[in-house]
């Protein structure tokens, strides 16, 4: 289960000599580093996108309001007070504190086109896990 993504800073060494004893020397971060770093494009300064994982029957996100009709403004908004929610299938909301415990999926399963517009909504049994900001989390 995830609670928090945490982030490492690789230093290089050269010669046996970290980079602050000479010039520096400018680490390329890889692809997915600077993608995490940047944040996903299906982010605010609101939520964040964490990526995409299975769900059960045996719910990984158990609370909130488990119904039909929402947009990720609109859970995030029914789910304050957790520290992450999810969309389904969709439209499909639900909260909770912890998420994983059902394994990643690819994120591309849980992508939506409508029109020329790309959302992380989920799939069937598949969540789309964003974190809620604390600024917004009020409880």
């Amino acid at each position: 289960m995830h609670r928090k993504q945490f982030y490492f800073v690789r230093r290089a060494v050269v010669d046996g000599k970290d980079d602050e004893d000479e010039e520096e020397e400018k680490v390329v971060p890889s692809p997915s580093e600077e993608a995490r770093a940047k944040g996903s494009k299906y982010s605010t300064d609101k939520y964040k996108f964490i990526g995409c994982y299975h769900d059960k029957w045996n719910r990984d996100l158990p609370k909130g309001p488990r119904k039909w009709g929402y947009t990720p403004e609109s859970c995030m908004a029914a789910c304050d007070g957790f520290l992450y929610f999810a969309l389904q299938g969709g439209s499909w909301c639900c909260c909770g504190n912890t998420y994983g415990k059902h394994g990643k999926a690819p994120e591309p399963d849980c992508l939506h086109k409508k029109n020329d517009k790309e959302e992380m909504l989920g799939g069937e049994f598949l969540n789309a896990i964003y974190e809620i900001a604390e600024k917004n989390n009020k409880k």
